[in-house]
């Protein structure tokens, strides 16, 4: 006869021939390993059901004291095996246990496996006008293999739409992840200007250093402010947005969707400065200045539940990588290192000639997504935009002494650790 079992048990527990003491004692260790396997598996589903909208470590923290007991009850199972072997004088193994109790960090299965590790990566959003530091930003992002990125939205900064879509194309093909949507944005600011580009990166936003066409299949028709929202609202608590370009999209997805800031897990941003010294204007970011209204329409609605993390221009300079580290950056060889060396080329070479350091920028908000100990120092404050200053529009206007009387909304950071970050970008571009 075989005693019944939970459906994941192996093979049978095969008494025919043993005397009936020995029957009642293995019937009673698979009743009790039964009974315990279920309740395990009970807990376990509990805990993911109320579980579902907390913080990642909380989670991890969850998961791991639910794993120890259940590694614990699999050693002392081992452990019944090995004495009811030596009490019948048998090698065989009377109850089998299923190895997912015995190796509680592997699943049941494969179906099971690819759902529960879809579960537990970050989703994430990048809206971005790909220029050449956005490029490498994005190629640190898809690195991560605990990331899911959800939507790659394009917003009109660096360069014009028209160009933003062959290259997010063209990096998506060198990255291997043409899998990820991308999403069209607002092609001009929240007031009409169509006046955004610099060429700082080039007119095409990437060095013009490509001629060749690629598959832009991964590009959706839906605007980008309404993917934005469908997603938040398909993954409430869950989703991280990353901004590394003019915030009009996201402006244009809170003027459809109010409460998006409160649907969304965390917020991280490159933009704006802090000390009044500007790389568009003279005392404005380029990103905040490209649509002030936007900006302040984001730092003032967004209203997430854990303020906004600012990279803000001033920390970004700090963070800029001298020649040596840019030399063994060259040596890396990947196809990602070889892309971004070709669309680098002209700015390292103006840097260069000028005596500066190489460009970082949005770098610093997808390390910060990435590892908060890539920040080094950083500071709680309420920041808004200037609008209508002659000589200060689109600038960040930080309440340092509180006298707005507003709460913080936003993390401001001031400096990165340097070794950290550097590491990461070098991790990212194998």
């Amino acid at each position: 006869m075989a005693i019944d079992r939970p459906s994941t048990f192996t093979s049978n527990v095969k008494i025919k021939t043993a005397p009936p003491l020995e029957k009642s004692v293995l019937r009673a260790c698979s009743l009790m390993i039964k009974m315990g396997v279920r309740f395990a598996n009970q807990l376990s589903g509990m805990l993911r059901r109320h579980l579902r909208k907390a913080p990642r470590h909380t989670k991890q923290m969850a998961y791991f004291t639910l794993m120890r007991p259940r590694l614990e009850y699999a050693a002392a199972v081992s452990g019944l095996h090995q004495q009811l072997a030596k009490m019948f004088k048998t090698k065989q193994h009377f109850i089998a246990i299923p190895p997912e109790y015995l190796h509680p960090l592997q699943r049941r299965s494969r179906t099971t496996n690819s759902v529960d590790r879809a579960d537990m990566k970050r989703k994430v959003i990048i809206d971005t006008d790909p220029g050449t530091d956005d490029a490498r930003a994005i190629i640190m992002a898809l690195a991560q293999p605990d990331w899911e990125i959800l939507a790659i939205t394009l917003v009109a900064g660096n360069c014009k739409i028209k160009h933003q879509v062959d290259n997010i194309a063209r990096l998506l093909h060198i990255c291997e992840r043409t899998e990820i949507p991308v999403y069209k944005g607002s092609e001009c600011s929240l007031l009409g200007n169509h006046d955004l580009q610099t060429g700082y990166h080039g007119v095409d936003g990437f060095g013009d250093v490509f001629t060749y066409d690629v598959d832009k299949s991964m590009v959706k028709e839906e605007n980008a402010a309404i993917a934005i929202n469908d997603l938040v609202q398909k993954y409430p608590g869950e989703v991280t947005l990353i901004t590394i370009g003019p915030l009009t999209n996201v402006a244009m997805a809170i003027r459809l969707n109010p409460s998006l800031g409160s649907q969304l897990k965390d917020c991280f941003m490159m933009g704006g400065n802090i000390h009044g010294r500007g790389n568009r204007t003279t005392s404005a970011e380029f990103n905040f200045a490209c649509d002030p209204e936007s900006a302040y329409i984001v730092l003032n609605e967004l209203k997430t539940t854990s303020p906004i993390t600012i990279a803000p221009l001033e920390s970004c300079r700090i963070s800029h990588l001298n020649w040596d580290v840019y030399e063994r950056l060259n040596k890396i060889g990947s196809k990602k290192n070889n892309f971004t060396q070709q669309i680098d080329a002209y700015t390292a070479g103006e840097r260069r000639k000028a005596g500066e350091r190489m460009i970082v920028y949005d770098e610093c908000a997808v390390a910060a997504a990435i590892d908060v100990s890539t920040v080094e120092d950083s500071f709680e404050a309420y920041v808004t935009i200037e609008l209508t200053g002659q000589y200060t529009r689109g600038q960040c206007i930080v309440d340092y002494d509180k006298m707005l009387e507003k709460p913080p909304n936003c993390k401001v950071i001031v400096k990165m650790n340097q070794e950290k970050f550097e590491e990461l970008i070098f991790q990212s571009l194998k």
